[in-house]
């Protein structure tokens, strides 16, 4: 009997140590869109930046949600064409949230991204 307790004690203990790698996993490559997204705003918009937010998009679909990644092709149509960004983003920040477990529930709530203002010239 203590086998088999023993034996539960170590597949349980692995199980969570599998979920806590794979949320790590899923925060790195969420933290690296919302990098990349801010990398392209405005004026700090550069062609490598937009290079990078695409990629990001691109490879979110390896860890992402179905919600998330849904989410983020509305993010990408808003960002060419401007409109409803701020919502679409909102609904991003959301279903990211969510999918780590943060829920997100005021309705009220608008996120945005901000420019740095900077200029290299």
């Amino acid at each position: 009997m203590s086998v088999i307790v023993a034996v539960l004690g170590y597949l349980f203990a692995k199980h969570k140590e599998r979920e806590a790698d794979w949320r790590r996993k899923k925060l790195e490559m969420y933290q690296e869109l919302f990098e990349a997204m801010s990398s392209v705003v405005k004026e700090d918009s550069t062609p490598v930046a937009q290079r990078r937010f695409a990629k990001s998009c691109n490879t979110i679909g390896l860890v992402a949600s179905v919600e998330v990644i849904q989410a983020a092709q509305q993010m990408q149509e808003a960002s060419r064409s401007g409109l409803n960004h701020d919502e679409v983003l909102t609904e991003l920040l959301k279903v990211v949230r969510k999918d780590l477990g943060l829920p997100l529930e005021d309705s009220k709530f608008v996120y945005r991204l901000i420019s740095s203002g900077a200029s290299d010239a």
